[in-house]
């Protein structure tokens, strides 16, 4: 009695010889599965939990773009806004039952880029020679 173990090896565990009709039935099957469990997951789409990380990620957005500002235009305030609550609710992520995935991304790259912009800023680290860019395209306007 063989187990599968995995997506993969359980699909085809689960297809008998009927060639290639019944491997697609059983993937579609699978699929099927996997989308209903996600649908319905206590953070899945049809709760809050999943949206309001999901439109957090516009936070990220709007701070990666911010890394072509000239450093002296960088808000100090408010990416140490963004860097600690980043940090506060990427932990509250993974103590919450069931742990929310989504959530702890979305606040760990929320956190890092706050912080990346305040490393910049005040103590000079530039890791993808953004400022000099900056520089360059601030003396063409």
């Amino acid at each position: 009695n063989k187990k599968g173990c995995g997506f993969g090896i359980s699909i085809l565990d689960s297809v008998d010889k009927g060639g290639k009709d019944s491997l697609e039935n059983a993937i579609f099957t699978k699929m099927a599965t996997f989308f209903r469990e996600f649908w319905n997951h206590p953070a899945g789409p049809k709760t809050v939990f999943f949206w309001a990380p999901t439109f957090k990620w516009g936070l990220v957005i709007a701070g990666l773009n911010d890394l072509t500002r000239p450093v002296e235009k960088v808000s100090t305030a408010q990416n140490v806004a963004l860097a600690s609550t980043g940090v506060i609710w990427a932990r509250y992520a993974t103590q919450i039952i069931p742990v929310n995935y989504n959530l702890l991304t979305v606040n760990v790259f929320v956190g890092l880029t706050g912080i990346y912009q305040l490393l910049r800023k005040h103590a000079g680290v530039d890791l993808f020679g953004l400022d000099e860019k900056a520089k360059i395209e601030a003396k063409k306007d």
